[in-house]
């Protein structure tokens, strides 16, 4: 039995972590092909890595006016419960008061206001 120490550290340079007992026990002439498996393997790993790089960017720049609100709303520990309930309450309010939504939730957020006012 044969041992390339020439494919065995290119294995190596692709997969640092693999464990080569197993690949030393490989007849000479299946550890090319091994070797030329695991490059392709990787190459196929990059090549998906770019690939959702690339998907997941385009979904970053679509909504990149929207993440700072989330991250408000996720400081200020709004939930989503709270959020359906505003989303429900605005809908109410722009059938109701016959506004455009902007209009509506300030006109939720001045009733709340005297809401707590008569309360208080």
């Amino acid at each position: 039995m044969f041992y390339s120490s020439q494919s065995s550290s290119s294995l190596m340079q692709i997969h640092g972590d693999v464990d080569l007992s197993l690949y030393y026990t490989i007849p000479f002439q299946f550890q090319f092909h091994l070797t030329a498996i695991c490059r392709r393997l990787d190459k196929l790993r990059h090549e998906r890595l770019k690939k959702d790089y690339e998907k997941y960017s385009k979904q970053l720049q679509a909504h990149e006016d929207i993440l700072p609100l989330t991250e408000d709303i996720a400081a200020l520990q709004i939930g989503i419960d709270e959020l359906i309930a505003l989303k429900a309450a605005m809908n109410q309010a722009v059938k109701l008061y016959n506004l455009p939504p902007l209009a509506a939730t300030l006109q939720i957020i001045d009733d709340i206001k005297k809401y707590y006012r008569i309360v208080d």
